[in-house]
Order: structure tokens, then sequence, then C-alpha cells
């Protein structure tokens, strides 16, 4: 039929019912969203705390698997490895600290915290915590697989392996050997090492100082999207250094064989470029 002059013809049922399940979407929506605002809200998240000592007898290595929250780890002039833990949930000392042969093992990980389309709670991560103190005869291995939040480890340890999560992370001090994998945020590390040292980049600037007073076996830098800056101590016959492919810009400055320096190398450097920059240069540090 030809439209009439100065009459409104009715929508299209097609166009009335995008209108109606597009209203309907935001209803839903905003329901969901006020709904989970409420729960947040209401919502209270049990905190188990504990703080207790272990004997060093036969332990020779320290596993920390967190969760949300900071992590600290130090060595102190005690005679026992103290520690203090606060967890989301209601947990138990066996749940938190278990030994596994020569391995001490803090885990305040948990499941069912988090909605499974990526919800948290407001300050569900507060008060979180892992602080442990190592005594300074002890030197352990170090593994560290890192959640959500600052690490800081200060010390002497033997092997030391950490797997950045989501913060910042420092470390400094001294280690048989050293593994770091960047995560999300800034690493500073400023060790002294003379066994092999690994470097995976993330998504944030990593800084790693090796000093000037110990020569490392060997250097392997994977790079990743942010930036890497490596410090390496002056040898009496320098580095070999290798650079393979990456997009990003390697700038090379590495130290030249020194007769003042630490008596040692040539020294393997293998640098996989990434997409974010990497420089190469001397450190000055005194460890």
């Amino acid at each position: 039929m030809p439209p009439v002059p100065g009459q409104v013809r009715p929508r299209s049922t097609g166009l009335r019912a995008a209108i109606i399940t597009a209203g309907a979407v935001v209803a839903v929506f905003g329901l969901a969203g006020a709904t989970t605002t409420a729960i947040a809200r209401t919502h209270d998240f049990p905190v188990t705390s504990l703080a207790d000592s272990v004997a060093t007898n036969g332990i020779s290595a320290i596993e920390i698997r967190s969760g949300m929250g900071d992590v600290t780890v130090v060595t102190g002039t005690g005679q026992s490895i103290e520690y203090e833990l606060t967890a989301r949930g209601a947990r138990t000392a066996e749940d938190l600290v278990t030994r596994d042969g020569s391995t001490l093992v803090f885990d305040t990980r948990r499941d069912g915290d988090r909605w499974d389309w990526g919800f948290g709670w407001p300050g569900w991560d507060d008060d979180q915590r892992i602080i442990i103190t190592v005594p300074a005869r002890l030197v352990p291995d170090l593994t560290l697989d890192a959640g959500t939040g600052e690490v800081t480890i200060a010390g002497d340890f033997g092997d030391v392996e950490l797997h950045a999560g989501v913060g910042d992370v420092t470390l400094s001090g001294t280690a048989a050997s050293l593994r770091i994998d960047s995560g999300v945020g800034r690493v500073r590390a400023d060790a002294a090492t003379d066994g092999p040292v690994v470097v995976t980049g993330g998504v944030g600037e990593a800084i790693v100082d090796l000093g000037t007073t110990t020569a490392p076996e060997s250097v392997t830098l994977d790079a990743g999207v942010g930036s890497v800056q490596l410090l390496l101590p002056p040898l009496t016959r320098g580095y070999d250094v290798r650079v393979d492919g990456g997009i990003g810009e390697v700038l090379r400055g590495e130290p030249q064989a020194d007769p003042a320096g630490v008596d040692a190398g040539p020294v393997p450097v293998t640098i996989r470029g990434g997409v974010g920059e990497v420089v190469v240069g001397t450190s000055v540090a005194s460890h």
C-alpha cells in the first residue's frame, strides 16, 4: 500500500525486536553489576594468620607458591626459619607449610577466591602476605612462584629461581645461580653469582646488575615486550656475546677485557631479542 501523506508508519518487526533485545541486554548487565556490587560489599572472607618457626635440620631448599599479596624473604641472625603468613580462607598450618624431603614449602594459593569470568572482590587481597626470615648460615636454594603483589628478596642463597607474577620484584645479595622469569611489573636484581644466569623478559622494565666482584659462568637473556638492562662485571678476558633475532633494539656496551677486572672469561653471553629494548653495559656496583 502506498504511504498516506502525514501518516507515520509503524516500525518494522525486525527493528522492534532489535530494540527490545538491546534493552533487555542493558537491563541484565545493569542488574548483574548491581548484584555483583551488593555481594562484593557483603561477602566476608575468612582470613588465616600463622606465625611460627621451623628448625633447619635437613632443610636445604625453600619453595614459595604465593597467590595474592606481598612476599618478603630475608636472611637474619636467628637459628631457625621464622615465618608469618596471612591467607584468605579457613586454612590450617598443614595446608600452608609442608615439607617435601629437604625442601620447606610455603603455599598460600587457593582456588575459588575469584569468579571464573574475572570479577574479584574489592579488598580481597588486602593483608595477604608471606614474610620469611632465613638464618644467614643456611644459604638455601630458593624457588618462588609469585602471584600478584610485591616481592622482596635479600640475602645469600643457593640456586635462585624466580617466576614473577604481577607486581614489582626487588632482589639483592648473592646466589649460586640465578634464573628470573619476569612477569608484569618492574624487576630489579642486584646479585652476585658465579653460576649461570638466565633472564626472561616480561612486560615492564627489568634491570639485572651482577656487580663487580664475581664472574658469572654464563648469561642467557630472552627479551620480552618491555625493556631489559643487563650490567656485567669487568673481566680480565671479557665476554663472548651472541645476539639472535628479535625486532627490538639491542644496545651493546659490554665490558671489554680489563686487566683490573675479575680473573675470568671469556664468559658466553647469549641475547635473544624480543620486542622491547635490550641494553648491555658495565656494572659499577660493589656487590
